[in-house]
């Protein structure tokens, strides 16, 4: 009997070493920003850029608000890969935009990112928080145990996956139509775990990867549009959102 549950007991050990080596081999591979992209979104005049240990940081240079948008990056996504249509996005908006910079590139590891971010900028009153894919989806899970400190909830290319329906904040959600990854169908399948009151947007001929700039993601569609378009597109998508 006690030989039985040794043996057991090696198996199911030897079980958890494998998982943790396949999980470790999968997070290992990721996705970079691209070098050319991320090069040109560093020379932007229009934006201060911090980088450091915890966060990124997107600034309009001539910004005068007191609002911030923190952004969780997509699974195994380099938070540089963003920092160029966020760019857009924040000097659209007038909003400083923070993205967080997560073990492994999992926001799984770093729910409550965002917590540590706004402790850090008192002078920050209006508060949003999203992101893209598995952050977006992260994002949510830490917004629906602290609505009340978000003004508004702002996801790319994913669902909740948490009921966030009867959060007082206002739900925006931006999606391509070729989005291969969490195609419109689920999208829409899962628009229960949002307010009565949200937003669902599709913009036609994007896909997954176009929220950042990382290359194609496996599981994708091709996408239809340029670089320049999918830029446009979201600040079309966001305008009026962070008022």
């Amino acid at each position: 009997m006690k030989k039985t549950l040794k043996r057991i007991g090696y198996l199911i050990l030897s079980l958890l070493v494998i998982g943790c080596m396949a999980f470790f081999a999968w997070a290992s591979f990721g996705y970079d920003a691209d070098k050319k992209v991320l090069s040109n979104a560093l020379k932007n005049r229009d934006v201060s850029i911090e980088n450091t240990d915890e966060y990124i940081s997107v600034r309009p240079f001539n910004y005068k608000s007191n609002k911030g948008y923190i952004f969780y990056p997509g699974a195994k996504v380099q938070p540089e890969a963003y920092i160029s249509k966020l760019s857009a996005i924040a000097v659209s908006n007038n909003i400083e935009i923070f993205i967080p910079k997560m073990y492994m590139n999992l926001a799984f590891f770093g729910i409550n990112k965002a917590g540590e971010i706004q402790k850090q900028f008192p002078k920050i009153i209006h508060w949003y928080i999203g992101g893209h894919s598995l952050g977006g989806s992260m994002a949510c899970v830490y917004a629906s145990k602290n609505n009340k400190t978000f003004d508004g909830i702002l996801i790319f290319g994913t669902y909740s996956g948490t009921d966030i329906s009867k959060e007082l904040t206002k739900v925006r959600s931006i999606n391509g139509e070729q989005d291969g990854v969490f195609p419109p169908e689920k999208i829409k399948k899962h628009k229960g775990e949002l307010p009565n009151d949200a937003q669902i947007l599709f913009v036609k001929g994007m896909n997954h990867a176009d929220i950042g700039n990382y290359g194609f993601q496996s599981g994708d569609n091709p996408s239809k549009l340029t670089n320049n378009v999918v830029t446009d597109e979201l600040v079309n998508a966001t305008k009026g959102f962070f008022e």
